[in-house]
């Protein structure tokens, strides 16, 4: 039931227009609560492109099965968020 959920709200994040509000990461969010690990990175650059994030990804535990994935640091580092990318890339 609570995946059903999740999926009808993934989907309603996905039709609204990129200019609302959080799209982007709370997108990203749901695709980690329903293990879509790929799909989650892809949403949070849209979020990056979006500027809808900010420094609160890094420190969502919800993401911490993504922190030894390159392309997350990548994210991190061309968020600006240098000295957590410097971390996990040592980490890798």
């Amino acid at each position: 039931m609570w995946r059903e959920v999740l999926e009808r709200k993934l989907v309603e994040l996905e039709r609204r227009p990129p200019h609302q509000g959080t799209r982007g990461f709370e997108s990203a969010l749901l695709s980690m609560l329903l293990a879509r690990h790929d799909g989650a990175l892809e949403w949070l650059r849209v979020a990056l492109v979006e500027g809808s994030w900010g420094v609160v990804m890094q420190y969502f535990p919800a993401f911490e099965p993504l922190v030894d994935r390159a392309e997350f640091v990548a994210l991190l580092e061309e968020a600006g968020l240098c000295i957590a990318a410097r971390r996990l890339s040592a980490d890798i």
